[in-house]
């Protein structure tokens, strides 16, 4: 039975979906006598902090406000801890959430915390950062650094995702990498953990969030017209079957590129010239 907890809270999710929800879900905690220990995190530096919380108290659960960067941050604050997680998604994509619960109303995510479920979820690693969802390299790489650049900026995540795909869907050039020895030209790289991407694109229709295994989906050299028409397949799942993309199963693999290549776990930045995933770890999410 949960009776206390640590609360996570990105206020900036969602265009302020989390500051809205935060009512609510404080009065079901009342409401069920759950105690709770707020924290509002402001990014990824707050992982050392959470780390410190985590080890001088005790806590049945770690309720999260958030979309799947804040999970991201959790996930990388958890050491030998085995404590459960339990996800409101409050993001814009809320990928990791879509594939354990589907899209459902806010107060089944609240009842979670009571139901006594547990899922287990396979987590991996990047270059020791954890992650859930999945590691993306090429466009995808390209499309989080220019985002990341314009962070602070007043425009809303979502819409500068889209404003940053379409700004250089045309211009941006495949990479030359080698992975696991072999060389490969990439337009986009996606080791897949969960079906979605982005909140949209169904880039790994087949992926199991427990089989242990990465769904590996590679785009190859691809012109500028495939670009534009495929992507309707790649939000239906339906372009595993394309010429110009490999598909396989994956337990790691190791990336080595000349230069720094931008890339991203969960949406989050990583810049390396080699990246190295391999199976981490699993965590259980109230379910």
């Amino acid at each position: 039975m949960v009776k206390n907890i640590l609360l996570i809270i990105n206020l900036y999710s969602g265009l302020g979906r989390s500051k809205n929800t935060l009512p609510a879900f404080k009065h079901f905690l009342q409401k069920h006598s759950i105690e709770y220990f707020p924290y509002t995190t402001t990014g990824d530096s707050d992982s050392l902090t959470i780390r410190r919380i985590l080890s001088s108290k005790s806590f049945d659960a770690i309720s999260i406000l958030g979309g799947d960067g804040t999970i991201n941050m959790v996930l990388n604050s958890l050491e030998d801890n085995q404590i459960p997680i339990h996800i409101i998604p409050c993001g814009l994509g809320n990928d990791l959430a879509k594939t354990i619960h589907g899209t459902k109303q806010l107060d089944y995510y609240f009842k979670c915390l009571i139901q006594n479920r547990v899922t287990e979820i396979d987590t991996y690693q990047c270059n020791n950062r954890r992650f859930s969802v999945t590691f993306g390299l090429g466009f995808d790489g390209a499309v989080s650094y220019l985002i990341q650049s314009h962070r602070k900026k007043w425009i809303p995540r979502k819409l500068l995702y889209w404003i940053t795909v379409l700004r250089i869907i045309f211009t941006y050039k495949e990479v030359e990498i080698e992975i696991d020895e072999e060389k490969k030209t990439v337009f986009l790289l996606s080791l897949a953990n969960t079906p979605y991407l982005g909140g949209g694109f169904k880039i790994a229709p087949h992926a199991d969030i427990s089989d242990t295994l990465l769904d590996s989906v590679l785009i190859g050299k691809v012109s500028n017209l495939r670009r534009i028409l495929n992507v309707v397949p790649l939000r239906k799942g339906k372009h595993l079957h394309l010429p110009m993309i490999e598909y396989k199963k994956i337990s790691s693999a190791y990336i080595h590129s000349d230069q720094k290549i931008p890339a991203h776990v969960d949406g989050e930045l990583i810049e390396s010239n080699t990246y190295s995933i391999k199976f981490d770890r699993k965590v259980s999410v109230l379910s």
